[in-house]
């Protein structure tokens, strides 16, 4: 993928294996069902600086069942980790989003934890 394709607004630009270059601002990734119903498990979503790796301190984020945010600082790394639950019976299929429109993942029975490492 191009960064010509990834609109200005956009704060990630896909390197490729869950690995993302950011620019600093609050990042917002949403849900966007395609079928059935898909929602983040928000117990169990998470953001950790990893910048001192094997070190990794908790990040401050808001989760809700259809939107997780977090600010990106400059020079830090994050491992985001997300955990999505769907209703049976399992067939559901949803696009994680930036909320700029940009497509990071399908979500579906085979990937129901999407996991990012952002640079920025």
């Amino acid at each position: 993928m191009g960064t010509s394709s990834v609109p200005a607004s956009c704060l990630l630009t896909n390197q490729g294996g869950g690995y993302y270059a950011g620019k600093p601002g609050l990042l917002r990734l949403e849900i966007h069902d395609v079928k059935g119903s898909t929602q983040f498990n928000t117990a169990k979503c998470g953001v950790w600086d990893i910048t001192n790796f094997p070190t990794k301190v908790a990040v401050t984020h808001s989760c809700d069942a259809q939107t997780f945010s977090f600010t990106i600082e400059a020079g830090k790394t994050y491992h985001v980790q997300l955990e999505c639950s769907q209703q049976p019976p399992y067939a559901s299929e949803a696009t994680l989003m930036e909320a700029c429109g940009q497509q990071l993942a399908t979500i579906n029975v085979t990937n129901l934890m999407p996991g990012l490492v952002v640079a920025a």
